[in-house]
């Protein structure tokens, strides 16, 4: 799967909404590029999905976050393992507020991917029940950069980020800063 295949583990499907998060199981430095990397994937996916006439037809929305969480299993006749808190919520918010096609990340994932991919800044209101709670800075993912590689004069993993995006590839993600069993 395109979630296994950038690290990532799907969380849970609840209608037409899915959740993904890196950095569960094991630490790792590019929890929030693993994320963006997928989510971008999965636009891209979506977008070749196309009706007989040609159209598209179906559009995805993504939006990520990072952020602590608190995670346990839920149900006693139907066990999950979830998700809660407030990076959830935020990353909820974020995908709401995506445009189809497009990979929105709040400013906590843009400050770890900001040397990583091209972003396009955006001002966004977060509301809930109809009511705006705050303003907020948000950005849409436009892709890989070159700027940590051309820093570091080598290699890096955006590398392999970039050769993943050169063969193709509705959730929110989110990528966990501290997870707590």
């Amino acid at each position: 799967t395109l979630a296994a295949l950038h690290g990532c583990y799907k969380m849970e499907s609840v209608g037409k909404t899915w959740m993904a998060a890196a950095g569960m199981q094991e630490s790792r430095e590019d929890h929030a590029a693993a994320c963006v990397l997928l989510g971008l994937d999965i636009c891209r996916a979506i977008a070749t999905i196309r009706t007989r006439e040609g159209l598209q037809a179906i559009n995805v929305q993504v939006g990520i976050n990072t952020g602590a969480v608190v995670s346990g299993v839920v149900g006693q006749k139907k066990p999950q393992f979830c998700l809660f808190g407030d990076a959830v919520n935020m990353a909820a918010r974020m995908q709401s507020n995506s445009s189809p096609g497009r990979v929105l990340v709040s400013s906590s994932t843009f400050d770890r991917i900001k040397w990583d991919f091209d972003v396009e800044h955006e001002k966004v209101d977060i509301t809930s029940a109809q009511k705006v709670i705050k303003r907020t800075d948000c950005y849409f993912v436009l892709g890989p950069s070159d700027r940590r590689h051309a820093a570091s004069g080598g290699s890096s993993w955006t590398d392999t980020a970039r050769a993943s995006h050169m063969h193709s590839m509705s959730g929110k993600a989110i990528e966990t800063e501290t997870p707590y069993a």
